[in-house]
């Protein structure tokens, strides 16, 4: 009896989890891949804010200058948080949002 009540639980977890739709991460890999970032995120994503969650070290080399740039020459509009910490606290997370 026990069994069958794991078979059917597993019949309809399988069918529940057909039903949720799941987005597929988009790759894009290559040379100036990066050029690649601000037409997705304008015109597939839909998306014209963004907030960069980085830490002091990359922009001190300025690692994403170039992506930055290049988004807002999209019309991207960038917010960047370089305050992270190596385990963030719930005040860090308060301080991004804010």
């Amino acid at each position: 009896m026990l069994n069958l009540y794991y078979r059917l639980y597993q019949a309809v977890f399988r069918v529940i989890t057909a039903l949720i739709p799941f987005n597929f991460p988009i790759v894009i890999a290559g040379e100036d891949a990066t050029l690649e970032v601000a037409p997705l995120i304008k015109n597939k994503l839909k998306f014209s804010r963004l907030l960069l969650v980085t830490d002091p070290q990359l922009t001190k080399i300025n690692l994403y200058g170039a992506l930055l740039t290049h988004l807002e020459s999209h019309n991207i509009t960038i917010t960047v948080y370089d305050k992270t910490q190596a385990n963030p606290t719930l005040d860090n997370i308060e301080e991004a949002l804010g």
